[in-house]
């Protein structure tokens, strides 16, 4: 953490972007990850390595944390630094996205089309 405030780069850390893999996987064969359909397209499967557990570095958390996946431990982590406000926000927030879920996992990104073609593609799914 002492580095994070500094703003000098340490190299004996592991780096990476939680971007669309952290939240949408790339292990799991119908995955709504982008990067996971362009393996699919060129018929590549990486060896994945999952993982159980996740860290992070955030201001409200300077010196880090690191938990189990799943939102009962995520729940914990909102609650000691964001209140229960916090915690209700984010139970709000997903369940009003859980029922699009499905939907997203049901049409990979690639087959979004611009044209009327994109009905076709809808009625095969």
């Amino acid at each position: 953490s002492s580095a994070l405030k500094s703003g000098e780069k340490r190299n004996d850390l592991f780096h990476f972007e939680a971007g669309p893999s952290l939240y949408s996987g790339l292990s799991q064969d119908r995955s709504p990850n982008p990067l996971k359909h362009i393996y699919q397209m060129i018929e590549e499967e990486p060896e994945w390595i999952t993982y159980d557990e996740w860290g992070a570095f955030l201001p409200e958390a300077p010196e880090g944390y690191q938990l189990s996946i799943g939102a009962e431990n995520f729940e914990k982590i909102l609650l000691q630094y964001g209140g229960q406000s916090a915690v209700d926000d984010w139970n709000m927030l997903a369940s009003s996205l859980r029922p699009m879920a499905g939907g997203i996992k049901g049409i990979p990104h690639a087959a979004i089309r611009g044209d009327l073609g994109i009905l076709l593609t809808v009625a095969l799914k």
